[in-house]
């Protein structure tokens, strides 16, 4: 069934992705006063584009009041409430204020988010729930559930995949409560009239990040706009998707995790660095890691391959391994076996630089510096790894 009936029918579905109309349609977003919410809002009620009305909730009354009355300006329909998402009753009187308003409600957008730095047992009880947006979700859920059409859609983060406490606890509870909500739908046949959307961005250089002075210190993958993110929440919606990632190829990291769960965990988690420079850092081993990498010095001994390849004697036989120098002999001696004799010493440089890649991963070196070495390796191969071994062994 999980092979010829399930996958086929999901492959199909995707390939014919659509988006939907939203126009004159009501969306609900709740911490739209500014960030990700308030771009969401602004590009729904495009009047030249979606034409949708937009309900913005925030705490930050004056904030919300203005970013709907921007768009008023330009010819849209939107209107602002102030409400705190973790007080239920605010929550749901509001939901009905909104019904009343605007007649109906189509979709609903979790995106309002409070952050607590902490480690595990120093969080609170209270800032767990602080944090989750159920209220929204129960508030307007019964009201989809009568009328038997909608959608729900939670701004998750990729760290709800590999874990991180600084802040992601509660997105592992976002992403669970809405596939538990999604299967309950199922359950009750409301799966194909209330889609269930899931959104899992990197870190976005949003006002709330930055009024704290933060940033993610991963080298591999930088801020993402607002914009960038906002425009891949609005396909994912109009798609009607169910677990999308921004920047997408970040379904790799997710699927080989799923695949391969304790260090490729570790790994990931390390590439994608959620850590934050400005908490926590005396308890992050990333400064350790960038020293090990920078006093293991590269040393490019690098030699021309077209000379070495016509001329063997061009190489030094004091840099190569027991069976390098067999290699090397026969390569003088038997011009002939050169081509032969090259194919093979290749493949043992690739065998050479993921050996290498293990003791990269056993030093803790930094990810730099580890495809510096993998590089290395593939070029040069035992010279190479013999230093590393060396060092190594110094540390054991």
């Amino acid at each position: 069934m999980l092979l010829l009936v399930g996958l086929p029918k999901d492959l199909w579905r995707w390939l014919h992705l659509k988006r939907k109309c939203v126009r004159g349609k009501t969306i609900v977003i709740t911490g739209g006063a500014s960030g990700i919410g308030k771009r969401l809002a602004e590009l729904f009620a495009d009047p030249k584009h979606l034409c949708a009305q937009v309900a913005i909730i925030d705490k930050n009354l004056k904030g919300a009041e203005q970013v709907s009355q921007e768009i008023i300006q330009l010819g849209g329909n939107a209107h602002a409430w102030e409400c705190d998402i973790s007080d239920e009753e605010s929550m749901n009187k509001c939901a009905n204020e909104i019904i009343e308003h605007f007649g109906s409600v189509d979709i609903v957008i979790c995106n309002a988010a409070i952050l607590y730095f902490a480690l595990i047992n120093q969080l609170k009880c209270k800032e767990i729930k602080n944090a989750l947006n159920i209220n929204t979700i129960k508030a307007f859920l019964p009201y989809m559930e009568s009328k038997e059409n909608g959608q729900i859609v939670a701004i998750c983060s990729i760290a709800g995949f590999f874990g991180e406490t600084f802040g992601i606890p509660t997105k592992f509870a976002v992403r669970g409560v809405m596939e538990c909500l999604r299967m309950e739908l199922r359950d009750k046949g409301l799966e194909k009239l209330i889609k269930c959307t899931t959104i899992c961005p990197y870190f976005v250089r949003t006002p709330m990040i930055l009024s704290k002075g933060l940033r993610p210190i991963s080298r591999w993958i930088p801020f993402m706009s607002i914009e960038r993110c906002s425009l891949g929440i609005i396909d994912a919606i109009l798609k009607e998707k169910v677990l999308i990632f921004i920047p997408s190829w970040l379904n790799v990291l997710v699927m080989s995790y799923n695949l391969f769960s304790l260090n490729m965990q570790r790994i990931a988690r390390e590439f994608l660095n959620f850590r934050y420079e400005n908490n926590f850092i005396e308890n992050s081993n990333e400064k350790l890691k960038e020293e090990n990498g920078k006093n293991l010095k590269i040393q490019l001994m690098i030699f021309s391959k077209k000379f070495s390849y016509f001329n063997p004697e061009l190489i030094n036989s004091a840099w190569l391994s027991f069976i390098g120098q067999i290699a090397y002999k026969m390569g003088k001696e038997f011009p002939q076996f050169l081509l032969f004799i090259n194919i093979m010493a290749w493949i043992a440089h690739i065998g050479e630089a993921i050996i290498a890649l293990n003791l990269c991963d056993s030093l803790h070196i930094t990810h730099k510096f580890s495809f510096l070495w993998f590089l290395q390796t593939i070029i040069l191969g035992y010279p190479s790894l013999r230093l590393l071994i060396r060092k190594y062994k110094e540390l054991r």
